[in-house]
């Protein structure tokens, strides 16, 4: 597997504990999350991740496409790190 490959899935599996994380199981329209239809199978493949489950490709490319799905969220929680990010090495600098 070559590291960009590795660092691919990594960002995969990041993504679907951000979204299972921010997730309420879709009791109410906050935009945060899984919808109503992917919330079951996305806290499914979250709890396997945190066990260090072993995924198949068809499983990685279905996680990969919630992530795409929800990319907004994703996209988001990114600009705000790079913020955070920026800030701290003002900091130290």
């Amino acid at each position: 597997m070559t590291q960009e490959i590795a660092t691919s899935l990594e960002m995969v599996r990041n993504g679907m504990l951000y979204l299972s994380g921010h997730c309420d199981g879709a009791a109410s329209v906050d935009g945060e999350g899984f919808a109503k239809f992917d919330t079951g199978i996305g806290h499914d493949f979250a709890q396997k991740i945190l066990k260090k489950w072993t995924f198949t490709n068809k499983q990685y490319a279905y996680m990969a496409k919630l992530c795409i799905k929800y990319r907004r969220q994703l996209l988001q929680i990114a600009q705000e790190l790079m913020v955070i990010l920026k800030a701290n090495l003002k900091l130290t600098q």
